[in-house]
C-alpha cells in the first residue's frame, strides 16, 4: 500500500512504474514539496533549482575581454596568454625549466611505487 498525497492504492504495478514512482518520492521528500514533485512530468526537476550568482572568474574574463590595454594579460584560466592566444610562460618558469634541463645528474627515472625517499621523508 502506497500513500501518494493521502491517496491509498494498493494496485499491482510493473517495475519501471514502481521505479520511477519511487524516485519521484524521493525526489519529493528531499525537496519536501510533493505537489510539484508530481505535478511536472515533463520539466526536468533542475529547473526548480533558482540560479545562482554570476560566476566571478568569468567576469574576470569578461573584463579581459573589454581591457583596451596593449599589454593585458589573462589571468583568470589558469594559464596566461598573450594578445594572440598562445599561452605566455612565465620568465620564472622558463629559468626553472632551464636549470632542470641543465642539470646532467638529474635523475629521470620513474620513482618507485613507495615515491621518491627524499621526497617522502619531508
Amino acid at each position: 500500500v502506497l500513500n501518494i498525497n493521502n491517496q491509498k492504492t494498493s494496485r499491482q504495478m510493473s517495475t519501471s512504474t514502481y521505479s520511477k514512482l519511487a524516485l519521484a518520492l524521493i525526489f519529493a521528500t528531499l525537496t519536501a514539496d510533493t505537489t510539484t514533485a508530481f505535478a511536472m512530468p515533463n520539466q526536468s526537476y533542475l529547473s526548480t533549482i533558482p540560479e545562482g550568482p554570476p560566476d566571478a572568474i568569468l567576469g574576470i574574463a569578461e573584463a579581459f575581454k573589454s581591457c583596451t590595454d596593449a599589454n593585458k594579460v589573462n589571468v583568470c584560466v589558469g594559464a596566461y596568454r598573450d594578445s594572440t592566444g598562445k599561452p605566455w610562460i612565465l620568465p620564472s618558469v622558463r629559468k626553472a625549466e632551464a636549470s632542470l634541463l641543465a642539470d646532467a645528474s638529474a635523475n629521470k627515472e620513474y620513482a618507485p611505487i613507495a615515491g621518491d625517499a627524499a621526497y617522502v621523508k619531508l
